[in-house]
């Protein structure tokens, strides 16, 4: 089993959109529910209060895009890249990437059937499933987002760990 992916459609001049077949189980919702739970956000993901969608500026390259995740009929999650007032819509190679950095973030190929299956050997592992199942870990946008937020947050003064992280963000985006 593996993420698949259907050919792209432009929705305007500066959007386009690709539609993602995450593997059987996936909820796109309790991944985003997760996500806004989890800490593994910051102040540029913006997730509505029902999880149906997470959007944020996203860079590909020296391009810097919106992206809207959401979900579509029949459990598919629908990617959408929008190009900076002015641009052209984003070509091939930015939505493959989009693609597969949502992939990464919400591990949208992992086979759930066999995540199942081995936390089912032990009291802890069904525990998990029962609180938990069917919902999948969720990681940080980019490695470079978690290392800033493990940065900032070790610092002992709030009030400087406030400014750092947002000086990082007006200065790296």
């Amino acid at each position: 089993m593996s993420l698949v992916i259907e050919d792209p459609a432009k929705i305007d001049d500066q959007t386009r959109q690709i539609t993602l077949h995450p593997t059987e189980g996936f909820n796109l919702t309790l991944g985003i529910e997760f996500v806004a739970n989890s800490g593994a956000t910051n102040h540029l993901d913006q997730i509505p209060d029902d999880h149906s969608k997470l959007e944020r500026p996203l860079r590909i390259g020296e391009d810097v895009y919106w992206l809207t995740v959401e979900g579509g009929d029949d459990d598919t999650v629908i990617v959408s890249l929008r190009s900076a007032d002015e641009q052209d819509a984003p070509g091939d190679k930015a939505l493959q990437a989009a693609a597969g950095i949502v992939n990464r973030r919400f591990f949208m190929d992992v086979d759930m059937a066999k995540v199942e299956k081995t936390l089912e050997a032990d009291k802890y592992g069904k525990e998990l499933l029962t609180r938990f199942y069917p919902a999948r870990p969720a990681n940080y946008p980019s490695a470079w987002e978690a290392l800033i937020k493990s940065v900032v947050h070790m610092q002992i003064y709030t009030g400087l760990a406030a400014k750092l992280d947002d000086y990082l963000c007006r200065k790296y985006g």
